[in-house]
């Protein structure tokens, strides 16, 4: 809504793409929200399904039973909370998953959280904080330095 991109906005972005993969379906479908769709359906007292069985897309049933489906689902959550404070770090969030994987015995020993902090992907940086490059074929000048242009957000509150 506020058209801002920052690292908390990113955040939001990857839990509904995380909300994404848990039901194979479109952020907004149906004008049917998907965040919404999430908040409404999850019963903690369901200890099969978390209350997902109709939103859970079908190739993954199986899984809904594990712990780590029931984490996946809650940090998705903790990704979309309305209030951007309340969102945790992008780093967290990867820490978190790997810890997932870890439990699953699907970890490959590596740590992608060190990778992306030695990368400048931290939280002293931001894509979004720079001049944006772009090639004019009108100007004399092919590249030319703008400032950030915030892009159209559908999925944020």
């Amino acid at each position: 809504m506020t058209q801002q991109l920052s690292e908390k906005s990113d955040v939001y972005s990857f839990g509904v793409v995380m909300l994404e993969i848990l039901s194979g379906r479109l952020p907004i479908s149906k004008g049917r929200y998907i965040v919404r769709e999430f908040r409404m359906a999850i019963d903690p007292n369901d200890h099969d399904y978390y209350g997902l069985q109709g939103i859970v897309d079908p190739a993954i049933h199986d899984t809904t039973h594990t712990t780590g489906f029931r984490r996946f689902v809650q940090l998705a959550m903790e990704c979309v909370e309305e209030s951007a404070s309340r969102r945790p770090t992008m780093s967290s969030v990867v820490k978190e998953i790997e810890t997932m994987l870890h439990s699953e015995g699907l970890s490959s020993g590596s740590s992608s959280v060190t990778e992306f902090e030695q990368t400048g992907g931290g939280a002293n940086s931001h894509p979004y904080s720079g001049p944006v490059v772009t090639a004019r074929s009108n100007s004399s000048s092919s590249i030319v330095e703008e400032p950030p242009h915030p892009e159209t957000q559908h999925c944020e509150p």
